[in-house]
């Protein structure tokens, strides 16, 4: 097993660092990483129910998609992230509980007794401060989780408060969770930095490892991917798997009704009826589902009533 610590804190980077090693080596890894400001959706989340895309953008907080299942994360550089690659034959999900004892383990060693729980994430008590997430192919393993030992716990829940709009979809959802930062329970003063050499330490006595630094190749791989997969618009957004938006409301003696079909990022059907006439929408069709909904094309009525769906 060999131990590595990411170089990066780019969240896109050690997104694509992840599948890289997954996808192009047949070696067995731990990474430990940290990102800048940022938010992680799952593979078959959708952004807008999970997440204030207007505040992100607003606090220059990047959104990022992963490769693997399950809920929405918020990571800063008070956040430390574990991802586990290895080969295992008959590789199941329902391992995640023997691949979070080390951890557990660890921080026993430091002072705090963690449980892990049917959802698969860990707590100290009643408080999460770990959730993890699988993903598989033959048989190879890729599982990871965060590890809340620092982050900024008002800027992870403004992220992560989406706004009051109807959504309809069949997209994974979070379950929202009290969070505690392991900073507030451990009773050593260790930074952030120094609490992931301990962890690194404890990985490679646990696994019988060796401390690893990436390959050139490797790192050079990663960035490629970042570039054309991890950071762009069609994977960020345009993986979103298919929603609706469908509500009324009443404006003085109008009654407005909407209807708004989009998939892969796109609006693909829309409909907007004043007291059962329907307003002219055609010119959005195919456009982004984002401000740009927004336009000089469209009537006042309509920017009107999207400006409360975007």
């Amino acid at each position: 097993m060999k131990i590595i610590i990411s170089p990066s804190l780019n969240p896109y980077f050690n997104l694509a660092l992840e599948e890289v090693l997954f996808q192009k080596t047949n070696e067995d890894y731990i990474l430990l990483w940290r990102g800048s400001n940022s938010v992680v959706i799952g593979k078959n989340q959708n952004p807008f129910q999970e997440t204030n895309i207007d505040f992100l953008k607003e606090n220059k907080i990047d959104l990022a998609r992963r490769i693997s299942g399950g809920g929405t994360v918020f990571h800063d550089e008070g956040n430390i992230n574990y991802t586990m690659i290895f080969n295992r034959k008959n590789a199941k999900f329902t391992e995640f509980h023997e691949l979070m004892k080390p951890i557990v383990g660890f921080l026993k060693e430091k002072g705090v007794n963690t449980y892990i729980t049917e959802r698969n994430d860990m707590r100290y008590k009643d408080k999460k401060i770990s959730g993890t997430a699988q993903y598989t192919q033959k048989n190879r393993i890729l599982h990871h989780g965060t590890l809340l030992f620092n982050a900024n716990r008002s800027l992870l829940s403004k992220s992560l408060k989406c706004k009051n709009i109807p959504y309809e979809s069949n997209c994974v959802k979070s379950v929202p969770s009290k969070v505690i930062n392991l900073r507030q329970v451990i009773k050593e003063n260790i930074s952030v930095e120094g609490f992931i050499l301990d962890l690194k330490e404890h990985l490679i006595k646990d696994f019988n490892g060796e401390a690893y630094e990436l390959e050139e190749s490797i790192v050079e791989e990663a960035i490629l991917l970042k570039n054309n997969k991890y950071s762009t618009w069609d994977w960020i957004i345009g993986y979103t798997p298919a929603f609706r938006i469908l509500d009324n409301f009443t404006d003085g003696n109008h009654v407005i009704e909407y209807e708004l079909l989009i998939r892969k990022g796109r609006i693909k059907s829309i409909k907007i009826t004043v007291n059962g006439k329907a307003l002219e929408t055609k010119h959005l069709i195919d456009k982004k589902y984002s401000e740009a909904l927004i336009c000089e094309a469209s009537s006042n009525l309509v920017n009107k009533i999207i400006r409360k769906l975007v």
